[in-house]
């Protein structure tokens, strides 16, 4: 069957051993992140400015998630507040604490030694399919998509889908080990069963008619299908 972008069909593209898929965030100046889709872990991040430095977090696919402009040019980004850390880490720490609340820190290890640091924020997301056009590479550094190594910094692109938008927490990166800081995709989209889950969010937040998501992959890339379950696919 020949399939076909919007629908809720979403183009993944491949890494190094990886799929993964784009997301744009923020409600007006949108920024751009690539995500390894990872059914094996529950939770979502990536790098951001100015907490993590590409010395300290590398290069990947798109320019960092700039949480100062963010802030700027919506009213959209937020961070986690204390009840809802509990609720998401599942942990009992104190939220009497008077003054300015504590950050939501967040630590994820993974089997094979990777692991990073992040603080839980939350913004609007909107799952997309994008075909960039970019520049040629220059001394800032070579970026990744798909088998094709280019320079996105400056990149032009055409979206070829795009989902309804939700609100999403997720971690941005502070620091990093191992796989993180070498890999292509600039951070992780964690889809295994749990309270934070983005099918789950897209669901509870009535974009999607049912808690379901179907992966199609290939040796060249793959689609990501929310709303029901297909043999089709």
């Amino acid at each position: 069957r020949h399939l076909q972008d919007g629908d809720n069909l979403f183009r993944l593209s491949t890494g190094i051993g990886t799929y993964s898929i784009d997301f744009f965030i923020g409600d007006g100046e949108e920024q751009l992140v690539r995500l390894i889709v990872d059914t094996g872990s529950p939770l979502t991040a990536f790098p951001c400015h100015p907490i993590c430095s590409r010395e300290d977090c590398g290069i990947h696919t798109y320019d960092y998630f700039d949480m100062e402009k963010a802030v700027k040019s919506q009213g959209t980004f937020q961070y986690v507040n204390c009840q809802e850390c509990n609720q998401i880490l599942r942990v009992h720490r104190s939220c009497e604490k008077k003054g300015k609340p504590d950050p939501c820190f967040v630590k994820q290890v993974y089997y094979e030694g990777s692991s990073w640091n992040a603080i839980l924020v939350s913004d609007i997301f909107r799952i997309a399919t994008v075909v960039p056009y970019p520049k040629k590479s220059d001394k800032s550094g070579s970026y990744s998509t798909g088998n094709d190594i280019i320079s996105i910094s400056a990149a032009k692109y055409d979206v070829l889908a795009r989902s309804d938008p939700i609100r999403y927490t997720f971690g941005c990166m502070n620091d990093i080990t191992g796989l993180f800081k070498t890999q292509i995709e600039d951070g992780i989209l964690g889809l295994s069963p749990g309270r934070n889950n983005i099918v789950s969010k897209y669901y509870a937040q009535n974009v999607i008619d049912k808690n379901l998501f179907s992966l199609c992959l290939s040796d060249d890339g793959g689609i990501m299908r929310s709303e029901e379950h297909t043999s089709e696919l």
